[in-house]
């Protein structure tokens, strides 16, 4: 029972988190600059939480151990949401020739951390605490960073042709892809 809430409520909140550029966007609030800063300052939260969480679950094992996986995440993760970063801003500045709406992106950020914050509470719930399992919190942010990093890459080419081209498939795409890595994250672990 706690690890099928603690799967939905994943779920939902990568839904939620997904769905606020949506619905900035199709409001005309949020440009396609904004919808792509929105996605690297969410993922780079994840990363963070997803690293407290994983310090916080699983105490008592081997710490070297411990401090190399979370230190390989953390190599993984920033590296690649840094060149996700590089490819975003020079798409933004050198394609798009636009910048993103600071008001609008800062204006979401804390509905987004609360969805991130679910989300997270949600993966506890499905890894528990228990030492095996803690690195298992680590897969679905790691794959949603290279999601990123593919999306961000593979978007450069459709946006250029034009906002709308990329924007709402972009988030429809990365809502699954976020979605299937918790999914296929919990699948994994054994139910206790």
């Amino acid at each position: 029972m706690r690890r099928t809430f603690g799967i939905a409520l994943s779920v939902l909140s990568i839904v939620g988190v997904n769905l606020i550029p949506v619905e900035m966007f199709l409001n005309r609030s949020f440009s396609a600059s904004s919808a792509f800063a929105y996605f690297a300052v969410e993922t780079a939260v994840g990363i963070i939480l997803t690293a407290m969480a994983f310090l916080l679950i699983g105490r008592g094992t081997d710490s070297h151990k411990r401090r190399e996986t979370l230190k390989g995440y953390l190599v993984f993760s920033i590296g690649f949401w840094s060149a996700s970063v590089v490819f975003l801003f020079a798409f933004v500045h050198l394609i798009l020739r636009s910048a993103p709406d600071l008001d609008a992106l800062l204006s979401a950020i804390p509905t987004m951390a609360g969805f991130e914050v679910l989300e997270v509470a949600g993966l506890l719930l499905v890894f528990g605490t228990a030492a095996g399992r803690s690195t298992k919190i680590l897969d679905p942010a790691m794959s949603r960073t290279a999601v990123l990093f593919l999306s961000v890459f593979v978007g450069i080419f459709a946006a250029a042709i034009s906002d709308g081209y990329f924007v709402v498939p972009f988030i429809f795409l990365k809502t699954l892809a976020d979605a299937g890595a918790v999914l296929s994250a919990a699948r994994k672990v054994a139910v206790v």
